[in-house]
């Protein structure tokens, strides 16, 4: 009887210490696993979300658990996950901007040899740097015969510098003067495996010979493609546009 009685009793004692384990904190999970999401930040600006939804939902777990009479399990979770948050984060957002920060420099360097080209005349040199790279001529080639082989081009070519404010560019020649005043934006995307950024700058040309000088804001918008098969950059200059 008394065996039988202990028995119970050890019955008893291991139930009550599965009863009273301590739960998990749901919070904390949760926050795993925006930490695991925010680790896409590196890649796409839209993870950056996740990482600060992650950090907040981290910071309220803990909260939670440092609140609680009876404190659930997943504190170190719940600071693992923040940290990762506040890393992926920083990191998509740091690289994010540095790598801005040097696309806008290799534009701006490429707009200004272009209008330097269209400055001193040399418009079949600029022309060219319009076209894809699979269009345009190959280097030393004959220009009048590429014309003549591509009507397309040819009625481009007579076109484009016509249209304002390239023909007031062109007109102003070496007279004019051309000031770079500032970066109006940038824009990603990636079509059939190729990246492309389209970055638009704002320049403005000063003219005549009054004080002070006529001035004509324009902006100008140049394309970086990077092709699937490698890492080569391709610039081509998109458009010549006056402000809206």
């Amino acid at each position: 009887m008394s065996q039988e009685r202990w028995d119970s009793r050890g019955e008893s004692s291991e139930f009550d210490a599965v009863v009273e384990y301590p739960p998990v904190s749901r919070l904390a999970v949760l926050s795993l696993v925006l930490a695991v999401l925010a680790s896409g930040a590196i890649f796409s600006p839209l993870m950056v979300c996740a990482a600060v939804a992650g950090a907040l939902v981290a910071a309220a777990a803990l909260a939670a658990i440092a609140r609680a009479p009876q404190p659930p399990l997943g504190r170190k979770a719940a600071v693992a996950a923040l940290l990762l948050c506040v890393l992926f984060g920083a990191w998509g957002t740091s690289w994010r901007a540095i790598r801005q920060q040097v696309l806008y420099a290799q534009a701006k360097e490429h707009v200004d040899k272009w209008l330097q080209l269209v400055q001193n005349g040399r418009l079949p040199e600029a022309f060219l740097l319009h076209l894809n790279q699979e269009a345009r001529l190959a280097p030393g080639g004959d220009f009048e015969e590429y014309l003549k082989s591509n009507q397309e081009s040819r009625y481009e070519f007579e076109g484009f510098f016509r249209r304002e404010p390239l023909r007031q560019i062109v007109d102003a020649g070496q007279r004019g003067q051309v000031r770079f005043l500032r970066y109006e934006n940038h824009v990603d995307e990636t079509y059939s495996g190729q990246k492309r950024d389209f970055v638009t700058l704002r320049y403005a040309l000063d003219t005549g010979a009054d004080a002070p000088p006529q001035t004509a804001a324009f902006l100008v918008q140049i394309v970086r493609s990077v092709i699937p098969e490698g890492s080569e950059a391709r610039w081509e200059l998109r458009s010549v546009e006056t402000p809206k």
